[in-house]
């Protein structure tokens, strides 16, 4: 009787003991997702953002007076993407014009912010 008792306390932590690496496990893989889909969003988010600063490149190169005598402001950006793109293009003196462009996105209870900028000028 005194080994059948023994045997199941012996049954009962070698099952406590392999929960909780099972839980360890699932909790690391869990972590490790949220981990690897933050950092393809925050590449994503850097891509956008970069391609809106050739965009704007572009609109200087095609047409610099055109481009200097009407300067965006405002929201730049709508893509399909579930984020908040900003556009911030100020006059830093002439012939100096800087673009900062940032993306913000939600994950979870979290904001992460994707912050690109140049600096452009007349000449």
């Amino acid at each position: 009787m005194r080994e059948s008792g023994q045997m199941f306390i012996e049954l009962i932590v070698g099952i406590a003991i392999v929960m909780l690496t099972l839980v360890g496990v699932v909790s690391l893989s869990t972590q490790s997702t949220k981990t690897s889909r933050i950092g393809g969003n925050r590449s994503e988010a850097t891509t956008y953002a970069e391609r809106y600063l050739e965009k704007i490149r572009r609109d200087r190169d095609s047409d610099p007076a055109y481009f200097f005598s009407h300067l965006p402001s405002g929201s730049c950006i709508a893509g399909s993407v579930p984020a908040v793109y900003t556009c911030t293009v100020s006059s830093i003196g002439s012939p100096l014009v800087k673009v900062t462009v940032t993306l913000s996105f939600v994950d979870g209870s979290n904001t992460f912010h994707v912050t690109e900028q140049t600096i452009l000028t007349n000449n």
